[in-house]
């Protein structure tokens, strides 16, 4: 999950934002964004089914955006955070140092820049 927040927000060192859009890979955010906006599954699914419009940077920009406005973006933060929560709460049964290895590396794993950004990125946004 958190490798799909950081492609959909450009963050990945990958050429541009929503990679994962260019190659047709259904992530995590996607898939949120059909369970908030069901009606737009048809137009998605076209999108994924045709190369030419997945490598139209301008077509790829309209979804970004749209995973930022229906919340899908949000809700993938939120559900990192969860587990991430979940997990730390996991921790707390671990014996001392192991706990706190623990707590120090899912921290470490979760990169708060994935938490912060609010806006989709564009292809200047690198």
């Amino acid at each position: 999950m958190q490798d799909d927040l950081a492609d959909t927000l450009g963050l990945k060192g990958r050429e541009f934002p929503g990679a994962d859009l260019a190659e047709g890979k259904i992530n995590a955010v996607s898939l949120l964004f059909l369970e908030r906006e069901p009606q737009e599954r048809s137009a998605l699914t076209d999108f994924f089914a045709d190369p030419a419009k997945r490598a139209c940077p301008a077509t790829r920009q309209v979804w970004l955006e749209g995973f930022f406005a229906s919340g899908a973006v949000g809700a993938t933060r939120e559900r990192l955070r969860a587990e991430g929560d979940q997990l730390l709460a996991c921790a707390r049964d671990l014996p001392g140092p192991v706990a706190a290895e623990f707590t120090r590396l899912l921290n470490s794993f979760c990169d708060p820049v994935l938490l912060q950004r609010q806006t989709a990125p564009t292809l200047a946004q690198r």
